[in-house]
């Protein structure tokens, strides 16, 4: 990820069908450490679970100012309940 970095405008520091809270926190403190803006998303795998997770930035007109406002982002939401994490995994491995 480090290579990358110079070409990143953001990173995803929370996606609420994460196993566990492992691989949020560790991308939430990547971005703290690297100053980089952060986003989120609910990842869902389901219809009801659309808009449990996500961030909410200012109007923006242009990418200048869309990348700014990810910079003062704010992250909201909950992980997907577990059952449905543990079904989305099964569905996987079934196939």
């Amino acid at each position: 990820l480090l290579e990358i970095l110079p070409w990143l405008d953001a990173v995803e520091s929370f996606n609420g069908h994460c196993f566990s809270d492992r691989p949020n926190t560790q991308a939430a403190a990547f971005c703290r450490d690297k100053h980089i803006p952060h986003t989120a998303r609910s990842d869902a795998h389901y219809s009801f679970e659309i808009g449990m997770a996500g961030f909410l930035i200012e109007e923006f007109q242009s990418k200048q100012e869309f990348l700014q406002s990810l910079r003062t982002s704010e992250i909201f939401g909950k992980r997907s309940k577990l059952h449905l994490r543990m079904m989305s995994r099964l569905s996987r491995m079934i196939k």
